[in-house]
């Protein structure tokens, strides 16, 4: 490459002052790195970096562009032997609208359209194909299934939109180069971040074709069909059975990845025990309502129940209906703040519509009472109401079986297991 040098040189002699600031940027080549676009003075690799074979050359950000000029993607140029494809892997993108893929072959579900474009960076548009869904496989073997995911043919990268994961609710960790697609307590999806400054998929496509047991062994391939026939039983099963010749032609356990055992199997996590307390007695009360399978002696339907953090003591009303939930609690408030010379602070329950009245609401704020209701479906959350209706219900089985009672006496019962865990708490207070 020829170097242009200027006929003056100023008073210092200096060759850098002597070069012609004019020059264009796509021509040059750097001095320290090998790469083009960019001089010595702006190359960001440290000097004196050795390169050897068969391992990454320094690699220069560079932006690939169509023969039209389109602007596709930012990339560094490499020649690593053992690093895939920018086109077979996905990236996780902030800036596209949705997940799209330009490989109709990678789709699970598809549906052609004829309408709808995508805008790039410098406003050329490309056509979307279709749409559907593509499975991918995590770097743990797990499978997930991303839909609404958009086939442009002209695309040149697999893109992950962040903002999708986002409208559904999913939260987007960053941290030490590893980015994680949160919901709730589960990872959904981890990226790792390249020397391109990229971050990448930890895991690759699940094409169509591909099956629970593909490209397994034949030890896996026998393992797997006993697991299905037998119900998809444990790998501890099948090794018990498989040690006592019950399993005929399998002599070795070797259980793959089967996915429908972790979509059939999984259960909610289980909810941390809380370790707060009430520093005074009515601080906080805990009340829930319990419908009856038969109708009481004296009539009731219902029994309400409140319990007091700070002692745990509990009171049962028995009730009708569950409008008159209001009602009880007011004759529960008066009693207890008149034997305690306390007043009720908080009043903790779910979101039954006998709660959530607004006759129970402008109750609560005229005599200053604060309301925390429960996440819906999440009965976890008044847990202490939840567990004290249980032992309230079993100690109430046990006497009425007991007894030879019918169940129309459960009223009763409930009362006098009430009156007795209340007389233990306050001896053991």
């Amino acid at each position: 490459m020829s170097r242009e040098r200027s006929t003056e040189r100023g008073s210092s002699g200096s060759q850098m002052q002597g070069r012609s600031k004019s020059r264009s940027k796509k021509t040059v080549k750097c001095y320290n790195c090998g790469r083009k676009r960019h001089f010595k003075r702006d190359c960001w690799f440290k000097k004196g970096i050795e390169n050897t074979a068969e391992s990454s050359k320094p690699q220069g950000c560079v932006a690939s562009t169509s023969e039209d000029g389109e602007v596709l993607y930012s990339e560094a140029a490499t020649i690593s032997t053992d690093r895939k494809e920018l086109t077979e892997v996905w990236l996780m993108d902030s800036g596209a609208t949705w997940h799209m893929t330009p490989n109709r072959d990678w789709f699970y579900t598809y549906e052609p359209i004829s309408e709808g474009l995508v805008f790039m960076s410098n406003d050329h548009a490309l056509e979307i194909a279709g749409i559907g869904t593509i499975k991918l496989k995590m770097y743990d073997g797990s499978i997930r299934t991303i839909s609404r995911v958009r086939h442009v043919k002209d695309l040149k990268k697999n893109l992950l939109s962040v903002g999708q994961f986002d409208s559904l609710g999913c939260k987007i960790r960053t941290n030490n180069g590893i980015m994680k697609i949160v919901k709730g307590a589960l990872v959904v999806l981890k990226a790792r971040k390249t020397v391109e400054n990229m971050f990448v998929l930890m895991g690759e496509t699940h094409h169509e074709a591909e099956t629970s047991i593909a490209s397994a062994s034949p030890t896996e391939e026998k393992t797997m069909i006993w697991h299905q026939k037998l119900g998809h039983m444990s790998e501890k099963g099948l090794k018990i059975l498989s040690d006592q010749k019950l399993l005929p032609g399998l002599t070795k356990v070797t259980l793959p990845f089967c996915e429908h055992c972790v979509t059939s199997k999984h259960h909610k996590l289980k909810f941390d025990t809380s370790t707060t307390k009430s520093k005074c007695i009515l601080d906080l009360i805990h009340s829930d309502v319990w419908q009856a399978p038969v109708v009481s002696l004296g009539g009731a339907k219902n029994f309400v129940s409140f319990i007091d953090d700070f002692f745990m003591r509990c009171w049962v009303y028995p009730i009708r209906r569950k409008v008159d939930v209001l009602a009880v609690f007011k004759t529960f408030k008066a009693r207890v703040e008149l034997e305690s010379e306390k007043k009720i602070k908080c009043l903790r329950t779910d979101n039954g519509g006998e709660y959530t009245s607004d006759e129970f609401d402008n109750f609560c704020q005229h005599e200053g009472i604060k309301r925390q209701f429960t996440t819906t479906y999440t009965p976890q959350q008044n847990g202490v109401a939840e567990r004290m209706n249980r032992t309230l219900l079993e100690r109430t089985r046990a006497m009425l079986k007991a007894a030879g009672l019918k169940k129309s006496f459960w009223a009763e019962a409930v009362n006098t297991a009430c009156y007795v865990i209340k007389s233990i708490s306050i001896n053991c207070n």
